[in-house]
C-alpha cells in the first residue's frame, strides 16, 4: 500500500473491511489474520486493538495507544464492555454512521464560521467608518468652526462626543474578538471528536446554544451506539446520561416523550437513529435561519450607522454659511 493509504487507514475503516470478510463466511480468526497480513504497519496497532475487542477483551490503552482516533470515545467503549455489550458491534454501527454525521458536522461548522465571518466583516467596516469620521473628519470640522467662533451642528457634535467617549472601548473589543474566533475554531475541532464540549462554551454568546444542542445530539449518538452494542434500552440511556452529563429531564419534552414511548414499545434503536438524523437536520435549518436574520440585522445596522455618519458629515457643510 502507498503511504497515503497508510495515513488514511483507521480503526473504523478496518471494521468495515472486517465486516466484509465476515459477510463472506470467513471466521473471525481467519479474517483478522488476513487483515494483519495486508494492512500497512501504521494500521497494525489499531488492528490489534480491534482483534482484542472482537474477542471480548478490553486492554486499558485500546482507546489511546492502539486507537488514537477513537480516544475521545474510550469512555463509551469501556462502558459498553463493562455493561456486557459488544464493543465491536458498536464500532460497526459507528463506521456506518460516521459519514453522514461528519457531513452534518462539516456543514454545521461551515455555516457557523460563514456567519461569524460575515458578522466580523460588517463589524469591521462599521468600526473603520466610525474611526475615520470621529478621528479624522469631524475634528477638522470642529477646528474650522472654532476658528470662526461657531459650534458644529448639534447632530455632528453629539456624534463626535459619543464617538470620542466610546473610542477607548474599541481597544477592549480586540481581545474579545480574538477570544471569540479562537472559541469558534475550538468548537469546530471538538464537534468532530464526538465528545462533550467544555464549560467555556456555556458562557460564550451564540455558542451556548450550540453546546446544548450538541449535548443532546451526543446523548442520542451514545445511546444509539450502546443499544447497537447489545445493551437494553434503560441501561443504554442511563449510561449515555452519565457519559454526556445530559439528564433526560434536560431534553426537549417532545424528544423525551418519543424516547420514553420507544423504550416501552422496544423500538428504541430505530427511534434513536431517527431522532439523531432529525436533530442534526433541524439544527442546521435553524442555523441557516439564524444566519438570514443576523445578515438582515447587520445590514440594517450598517446602513443606519453609515447613513447617520454621512448626514453628520454633510450638516457642517450645509451650515457653513451661518458660521462665516
Amino acid at each position: 500500500m502507498t503511504n497515503r493509504a497508510s495515513d488514511e487507514m483507521d480503526v473504523l475503516q478496518l471494521v468495515r473491511h472486517l465486516d466484509q470478510l465476515l459477510a463472506k463466511g470467513v471466521n473471525l480468526q481467519e479474517a483478522i489474520s488476513r487483515l494483519r497480513a495486508s494492512v500497512p504497519a501504521a494500521a497494525q496497532p489499531g488492528l490489534n486493538g480491534l482483534a482484542q475487542l472482537a474477542q471480548g477483551q478490553f486492554p486499558a490503552d485500546v482507546g489511546a495507544a492502539q486507537m488514537p482516533e477513537l480516544s475521545a470515545l474510550q469512555g463509551l467503549i469501556q462502558a459498553a464492555h463493562r455493561e456486557g455489550g459488544n464493543a465491536l458491534a458498536m464500532l460497526r454501527a459507528l463506521s456506518q454512521w460516521r459519514s453522514p454525521l461528519q457531513e452534518s458536522l462539516t456543514q454545521l461548522t461551515s455555516e457557523f464560521k460563514n456567519l461569524l465571518g460575515y458578522v466580523l466583516s460588517i463589524a469591521s467596516v462599521t468600526l473603520v467608518c466610525l474611526w475615520l469620521f470621529v478621528t479624522k473628519v469631524f475634528p477638522q470640522y470642529e477646528a474650522f468652526y472654532s476658528d470662526y467662533g461657531a459650534q458644529l451642528p448639534e447632530l455632528t457634535r453629539v456624534t463626535l462626543d459619543t464617538g470620542q467617549m466610546l473610542a477607548p472601548m474599541g481597544y477592549l473589543l480586540i481581545p474579545i474578538v480574538i477570544w471569540y474566533v479562537i472559541q469558534v475554531q475550538r468548537l469546530g475541532r471538538q464537534l468532530g471528536q464526538w465528545q462533550p464540549l467544555d464549560r467555556s462554551f456555556s458562557v460564550t454568546p451564540g455558542l451556548h446554544r450550540i453546546k446544548r444542542q450538541h449535548t443532546h445530539t451526543l446523548f442520542l449518538l451514545y445511546a444509539g451506539l450502546l443499544v447497537k452494542s447489545g445493551l437494553k434500552g434503560r441501561a443504554a440511556l442511563s449510561v449515555a446520561e452519565t457519559l454526556t452529563a445530559c439528564p433526560r429531564t434536560s431534553l426537549p419534552l417532545s424528544l423525551a416523550g418519543h424516547l420514553e414511548l420507544a423504550e416501552k414499545t422496544e423500538t428504541l434503536e430505530d427511534e434513536l437513529t431517527y431522532q439523531l438524523q432529525h436533530l442534526y437536520s433541524g439544527f442546521i435549518q435553524r442555523l441557516l435561519s439564524m444566519r438570514q436574520r443576523v445578515t438582515l440585522i447587520s445590514q440594517t445596522l450598517l446602513a443606519i450607522i453609515v447613513g447617520w455618519l454621512v448626514i453628520a458629515m454633510y450638516l457642517p457643510i450645509f451650515a457653513l454659511g451661518n458660521a462665516l
